[in-house]
């Protein structure tokens, strides 16, 4: 075949357009210089491949302009964001396990996870040009960064998270530097730390933990459990020291001055107040002059009796002072126990009051079993 009729064979096949000088390989309808429709191979190509389609770029980034004469084609730049809408892991070659990028930040979409692979790092900002501006993803709430471990950008330290934390779970740590504070705060487990950066201050935990710490604090304490304390333990102005059990002084206890005792005043008469109740004090006063005589009950409150509070072996002094008069007295006593056996000084119990003043009664009552007591009881008027 001659070449005029290679050259014509082509035109008539369409094969090239001498309108628009287009070149079609493997397309009778040529619509570019040169539009090959299957794989184009070789071994360079020329350019900045700015507009070639499905062509990923490891480079600096995008050049902000394009022409081998203009300087702007070597002057790069990358978005602020990666943006990342799927699913997807970065798990590198069995050569490296590093991979990075110069975009400075990455946003992960909601519903979508970044998954690093075990052993591999993902670098972001890998150029260290950083920038403060934050994209946020429209239409989303966030995805999730699957990984096992986070570092500072060279590796070696604590990673920062400039604008904090938000954990809904649990936060576990070996132990915490700085300070803790927040009403919503619950430790699972703490060990103290060893180097000088301790907490100095822990406000809102709660939970079953056990804190050890090197001295504490506060206002107030409320403790559900047992206080063991290896020390000393110093009392400053206590008024009262109120124990629902028994207090056991190992070393005795010592009162300064004199021993002092609560005193209930009644603006009335023992027989319209009968009930004693030992938790006002031991000693009750009656000011208003007796008219008749009386059965005093004597118990610790209005809900609990001697016999519940104190234990066989025990014993209460019970001091009743009234106004005195004839008519006004008493020989027996209810403690709140099926058998009590009064003993009264002189062999009897009074039969009329004093004829003026105060009486006093002394009543020394000794719990001898259980509900039975023994009371030794005097009546003196001054």
């Amino acid at each position: 075949m001659s070449r005029a009729r290679d050259l014509s064979q082509l035109i008539s096949d369409d094969h090239l357009s001498l309108d628009s000088n287009n070149v079609g390989i493997g397309t009778t309808i040529p619509t570019a210089k040169l539009n090959v429709a299957g794989i184009v191979s070789a071994t360079q190509f020329y350019g900045d491949g700015s507009n070639l389609d499905g062509v990923a770029s490891a480079g600096l980034g995008t050049a902000l302009a394009e022409g081998d004469d203009n300087p702007l084609s070597v002057i790069y730049y990358t978005d602020n964001v990666l943006s990342i809408g799927a699913t997807i892991t970065v798990d590198t070659p069995t050569s490296t396990n590093t991979a990075y990028t110069q975009y400075a930040e990455v946003a992960v979409g909601d519903g979508a996870d970044l998954i690093v692979a075990d052993g591999d790092d993902f670098v972001p900002d890998i150029l260290g040009i950083g920038t403060d501006a934050v994209k946020e993803l429209p239409g989303t709430t966030g995805g999730r960064i699957r990984a096992d471990y986070f570092t500072n950008h060279a590796g070696t330290g604590k990673p920062t998270f400039q604008t904090g934390l938000n954990i809904t779970g649990q936060c576990i740590a070996d132990f915490f530097v700085g300070p803790l504070s927040g009403n919503a705060a619950t430790a699972t487990s703490a060990t103290s730390a060893t180097s000088a950066d301790t907490a100095t201050n822990a406000s809102g935990l709660t939970g079953t933990p056990d804190i050890t710490v090197g001295s504490v604090s506060g206002t107030s304490g409320n403790f559900s459990g047992n206080v063991s304390i290896g020390g000393t333990l110093t009392y400053e102005d206590v008024t009262n020291v109120d124990s629902v059990g028994v207090v056991t002084a190992r070393g005795g206890l010592t009162t300064q001055k004199m021993l002092k005792e609560q005193i209930k005043f009644v603006a009335g008469k023992l027989s319209d107040n009968t009930n004693i109740d030992l938790e006002n004090g031991m000693v009750h006063h009656f000011s208003l002059t007796e008219t008749t005589s009386s059965t005093p009950n004597i118990r610790f409150n209005s809900s609990e009796s001697l016999n519940s509070v104190m234990s066989d072996g025990e014993a209460v002094t019970v001091i009743l002072i009234v106004s005195a008069a004839s008519a006004g007295y008493f020989n027996n006593v209810n403690c709140g126990a099926s058998s009590v056996s009064i003993y009264w000084l002189g062999g009897s119990g009074p039969s009329s009051g004093g004829s003026g003043s105060k009486d006093i009664y002394s009543l020394n009552i000794i719990k001898n079993a259980s509900d039975s007591f023994i009371i030794y009881a005097n009546q003196s008027n001054f």
